[in-house]
């Protein structure tokens, strides 16, 4: 029965530092919004976010938020603006220290790469209006919680546009669902990150939105609460190196000083 019984201990123990080997193994995990996918899966194939490479998760910064909120397993949150990161830090979710202004982006207008429309942004509604035809619709992102969306629903309010274009959205779940609405043809126009418009050859650059038209577009980065270690710093480091930051600009996106 002794012998048993310590044959059994052993086993726990072997289970226990197997548990432990395989917890230091495992991949750190990065939660992210979707509009960095492009630029953070080129960073995870060139092996410049560490080996092995980190598990990257996409989703609207505001539902990543939620989920960080909720103590799902990340350890790394990149949102699109500042106000879902200080609800995560509201909730006391990211680790304060570890927050940094990451990036930055710049919103546009996009149409089919081989639309002739023209649109002028800075004086009039009705030349968007005639580049959508008589049943086309705006592609954005959701205005009340995504990113994207917002940014885009404070662009429209300051041009005096937002009342004549609403009732011609098509609102999707984040940014790369309105971007690939374009793509597909589903909509002749769309509202997205400068960035969304460099990864995809199948859009065009109508008009930038002017910078003073909506609040600044930033992407802060923070460590989630709970996994403030050793992997999740070196991971946070890489992604401020300076070949990341080369590969970021490559994408369209600003990179902000540290």
């Amino acid at each position: 029965m002794r012998r048993i019984s310590g044959m059994a201990a052993c086993l726990v123990a072997a289970l226990c530092a197997l548990a432990s080997v395989a917890a230091i193994a495992a991949p750190p995990t990065i939660f992210a919004a979707a509009s960095l996918q492009p630029a953070l899966d080129q960073l995870a194939q060139d092996g410049l976010l560490g080996a092995p490479a980190p598990r990257l998760v996409y989703a609207a910064s505001s539902a990543l938020a939620r989920q960080v909120e909720s103590d799902a397993p990340a350890d790394l949150f990149i949102s699109a603006d500042e106000r879902w990161m200080d609800d995560a830090s509201k909730h006391d979710a990211i680790v304060p220290a570890t927050r940094s202004d990451l990036l930055g982006n710049a919103l546009v207008l996009i149409a089919p790469a081989g639309s002739h429309a023209t649109v002028d942004l800075a004086h009039e509604t009705s030349s968007l209006l005639e580049a959508l035809g008589s049943g086309g619709r705006l592609a954005i992102a959701l205005p009340d919680s995504v990113p994207a969306g917002i940014y885009a629903k404070q662009s429209l309010v300051k041009l005096g546009m937002w009342n004549a274009l609403q009732p011609r959205m098509a609102m999707s779940r984040d940014v790369r669902a309105a971007l690939n609405l374009v793509v597909l043809r589903q909509c002749p126009l769309g509202i997205v990150y400068r960035s969304d418009a460099v990864s995809e050859p199948r859009v065009k650059v109508l008009a930038p939105f002017p910078a003073d038209s909506h609040k600044p577009i930033v992407y802060p980065v923070a460590i989630v609460k709970g996994h403030d270690n050793a992997k999740s710093r070196a991971l946070l480091a890489a992604l401020q190196s300076a070949r990341a930051r080369a590969v970021f600009r490559r994408w369209g996106f600003d990179v902000l000083a540290h």
